[in-house]
């Protein structure tokens, strides 16, 4: 047994038994993966989704008709396209196994043709991208702002070309006021914001001793500051996601971006708590 292999079995014997252990053959492999709901945190998840679901149907004053919900099965579902509108409730308890086709990600993902998405510090080359993947799969209506927000006149010409309207605005995402401001602006001219991204970010390499407070709060601010005052918008709002934009240095560090590693930790907290309140995060 390799010295590699040795180390990966001692830690694997002091992880509790509720842990999930992926190797590359889980990876990588061709089957679906299921967990028994054994543990305290995978029922509170399980409540957390049927809560936010339930504020998503308040959120859109859904009512259903009894009488026309049809009751189909776990097969009848995975055997047909299922292109009826009509409610449908699924019996579970019929299959104890359904076969199932898995398909990429990319292809199941669809945004609301008549909703806004905001897109925050995330004018460069990765929101760039993201925000023509997100026009390519149904959005509408993109907001991006940040501080230096220089986006060529040609490239909105050509997103706008395939039917999207895409507001491109200076703000601080450091600055409460003005990012209030911002909301109450979307607010008044577009649709009703569904999703937000938050990818404010400023890097700044220095060893720890070196820094002084100014850099740790250029630092700290954009992700620290910005993503609370994005949560304080948001505190109940049922949106379809809020993305936080982090950072393997959260988990691995890097010696010359501790503050940026403790900036990212700190968005991990803030989304872990907006799932304990069973809001997107």
């Amino acid at each position: 047994m390799s010295t590699a292999d040795t180390t990966a079995g001692e830690i694997l014997s002091c992880l509790p038994d509720r842990c999930d252990v992926v190797t590359l053959d889980s990876l990588t492999g061709d089957h679906s993966h299921t967990t028994k709901v054994d543990t305290i945190e995978q029922v509170s998840e399980i409540a957390r989704l049927l809560k936010t679901g339930y504020l998503h149907a308040q959120a859109e004053h859904y009512s259903v008709e009894l009488h026309k919900v049809r009751s189909v099965t776990p097969r009848e579902v995975s055997e047909s396209s299922m292109t009826s509108k009509a409610p449908l409730l699924v019996e579970w308890t019929t299959h104890e196994e359904v076969p199932v086709r898995v398909q990429p990600a990319p292809k199941l993902v669809r945004f609301a043709a008549d909703k806004t998405y905001w897109l925050v510090g995330l004018t460069g080359g990765l929101g760039l991208s993201i925000c023509r993947w997100m026009v390519d799969r149904g959005a509408k209506y993109i907001v991006m702002t940040s501080r230096n927000s220089k986006i060529e006149p040609s490239w909105l010409d050509e997103v706008e070309a395939l039917g999207a309207t895409v507001h491109v605005f200076t703000n601080d995402i450091t600055d409460r006021t003005a990012v209030q401001n911002a909301y109450q602006t979307i607010c008044a001219t577009m649709p009703p914001i569904a999703g937000v991204a938050q990818g404010a970010m400023v890097l700044q390499d220095m060893m720890f001793a070196d820094m002084d407070l100014d850099a740790v709060e250029r630092v700290m601010n954009p992700k620290v500051n910005g993503s609370i005052y994005l949560d304080e918008i948001f505190h109940d709002s049922p949106l379809d996601f809020f993305i936080f934009f982090s950072s393997v240095a959260a988990i691995s560090g890097n010696k010359g971006q501790s503050i940026y590693g403790a900036a990212n930790t700190s968005m991990h907290a803030l989304a872990a708590q907006r799932r304990q309140r069973g809001f997107a995060g």
